[in-house]
């Protein structure tokens, strides 16, 4: 719970001072679906954005496999919050500076923060929400642990279930 308050508070915050402080557009350029081409194929349209935000869980899983700690009476941190910290702030800066790949017109703060809960329209909260669910239930599923820079446990010490496994195919 703390960090779904965290993130939610995280990325409200970076989109109000993302939209004081720079400039509209900033990550326009630099959006992945810049060059997204609406089919009329309800299907390839539906591939394609599920395709993409497939990036974003392999990213988290990726972050997943490592995991930190920094003293002894500490748990291990996995590395899957950092990148999901991450990527809570990109959408929160492209929700601040407007730089969505659409040429809709810009729309004033307040209304872009109280559309974001409106979830029958607007797919943020619902992906940032779906990407925590992963961060969360991967968080204790790492490979290599590290203590004081000396790894501590390897590959063949990992042990996943099959409902476990299956799970994991699902979220993917």
């Amino acid at each position: 719970m703390v960090c779904h308050s965290f993130s939610g508070n995280l990325f409200f915050g970076a989109t109000i001072i993302s939209h004081y402080i720079l400039p509209e557009g900033f990550l326009k350029n630099a959006n992945t679906t810049r060059d997204f081409d609406i089919s009329s194929n309800i299907w390839l349209v539906a591939l394609k954005i599920f395709s993409f935000n497939l990036i974003s869980v392999i990213v988290i899983m990726i972050g997943s496999i490592f995991a930190k700690k920094n003293n002894e009476n500490e748990e291990y941190l996995s590395i899957a919050y950092t990148c999901f910290i991450v990527l809570v702030l990109i959408n929160g800066i492209t929700l601040g500076t407007w730089s969505f790949s659409t040429d809709a017109p810009s729309i004033p703060i307040i209304e872009r923060i109280t559309s974001m809960f409106q979830i029958t329209e607007h797919a943020g909260l619902l992906e940032m929400f779906g990407q925590l669910l992963i961060t969360c239930v991967m968080a204790d599923k790492y490979i290599v642990m590290t203590y004081k820079n000396k790894r501590l446990q390897g590959m063949s010490e990992m042990c996943c279930g099959r409902k476990e496994t299956f799970f994991y195919c699902c979220l993917a």
